[in-house]
């Protein structure tokens, strides 16, 4: 795993760069596909810019809620305020850092739903045609999110349940570390896991870390064969109206939701599903929606 990219005179965040190329690599396109299209491109520059500031806030916003975690949050924004104020930016434990462990806990579901809502309210004030905006877009929505993950796999983040399969990895400097501690004490006891049933899993010389599923690598792969479906075969919006757009929530709501399956995440008591899972199944329901009315949808500039 790699955390960081040690250029020497800077180190950079692994997951932070893996965001960023993902927003410059999608917005670059996008923009290819608004000329094609003849819309304004300012518009595609406004979109990405709401987007960007409403995702970070929305998947943060929503880690929060689903952790519990307000304390850390607080001092992390803290720390920031007070190693940039001692001139403190690239050092151990410096402002970078800091940014590093803000940004840990981001959670696509809460970014999407909140750059969805923000994009819409823009929408709506400019009049415009959501539906061929978002048939533009969905796709570079699953490749943003593929990159990401890539981002996620480097810092050793949002890995899956416990496997000695000849592909499984092992994260012992990861968020949360892939120890023993971590499955039966420290950050997922409610999985149920005991030492002895972890011992199986152990990586050969260690006897506390253990090899997990790369859910990281699940999605990714899943992500940019979604997005290589959906360029190939779905590309003419203004033929196909909504259809992107009901297959980019039906795509996006079943990987989701397959993947969560061997996930680390809580799950309730109902159904016994995570949270992810149940927003994946609202998504992929709007999309089953829109499919099966894709000819009684009614495009109202600005208000549909």
């Amino acid at each position: 795993m790699y955390p960081w990219i040690d250029l020497y005179f800077i180190k950079i965040p692994s997951f932070g760069l893996m965001v960023a190329s993902a927003f410059l690599v999608c917005n670059f396109l996008i923009k290819k596909e608004f000329k094609k299209n003849n819309l304004d491109i300012k518009i595609a520059d406004d979109i990405i810019f709401y987007a960007i500031l409403s995702a970070i806030l929305g998947s943060k916003i929503y880690y929060i809620i689903e952790s519990g975690d307000y304390l850390s949050f607080f001092s992390n924004l803290k720390n920031i305020f007070i190693k940039l104020i001692s001139l403190n930016i690239l050092g151990d434990g410096g402002a970078i850092s800091e940014l590093q462990l803000l940004g840990s806990g981001l959670v696509f579901n809460g970014g999407f739903i909140c750059a969805l809502i923000f994009i819409g309210l823009y929408v709506y004030r400019k009049k415009l045609n959501f539906l061929l905006l978002f048939d533009i877009v969905a796709p570079f929505i699953l490749l943003g999110h593929a990159i990401g993950r890539i981002g996620c796999f480097l810092v050793g983040d949002d890995y899956g349940l416990p496997s000695n399969l000849p592909w499984a990895v092992s994260f012992p400097n990861g968020l949360p570390p892939t120890e023993i501690f971590t499955f039966t004490n420290s950050h997922y006891p409610f999985l149920g896991y005991t030492k002895e049933m972890l011992q199986p899993y152990l990586i050969e010389g260690s006897s506390n870390v253990i090899s997990v599923h790369p859910t990281q690598l699940y999605e990714m792969t899943l992500y940019f064969l979604g997005f290589l479906l959906l360029r190939k075969f779905f590309f003419k919006t203004k033929e196909t109206l909504g259809l992107t757009s009901a297959l980019y929530l039906m795509y996006a709501g079943f990987s989701r939701f397959v993947v969560e399956i061997i996930r680390t995440n809580e799950r309730y008591s109902v159904l016994e599903l995570s949270s992810a899972q149940f927003v994946s199944i609202i998504l992929f329901i709007v999309g089953l929606f829109m499919l099966l009315n894709i000819k009684k949808l009614k495009v109202i500039d600005g208000k549909n």
